[in-house]
């Protein structure tokens, strides 16, 4: 048996923590083969995607702490309101159903 090889047979038989490992294996082969077998080029291009979600993320801090959300949120958030209302306001009406007359 090869050192590189996995001891267990089947997926069923790898325990999470090998899961994990593996999936992690399969990462970095892939982000390899896609810099055609280039380790520098393969750091650098993890370096650099690295770097823009740590934009990303400050961009959207700065912008939650300064109150605004991201649109689908907010529109979701919107509906959700707007609905809640929609259901208040016909409790709240005379003639709503479930009172006879």
């Amino acid at each position: 048996m090869s050192a590189l090889s996995p001891s267990a047979s089947s997926p069923s038989d790898l325990s999470p923590s090998d899961l994990q490992n593996s999936h992690y294996e399969q990462a970095c082969d892939q982000a390899i083969a896609m810099c055609d077998g280039n380790m520098r080029s393969t750091i650098k291009a993890l370096i650099m995607a690295n770097e823009y979600l740590e934009t990303e993320l400050h961009e959207l801090q700065a912008a939650i702490s300064s109150g605004c959300m991201p649109k689908s949120l907010s529109e979701g958030l919107s509906k959700g309101s707007q609905s809640l209302s929609n259901s208040l306001a016909d409790e709240a009406s005379p003639g709503a159903t479930g009172s006879a007359a």
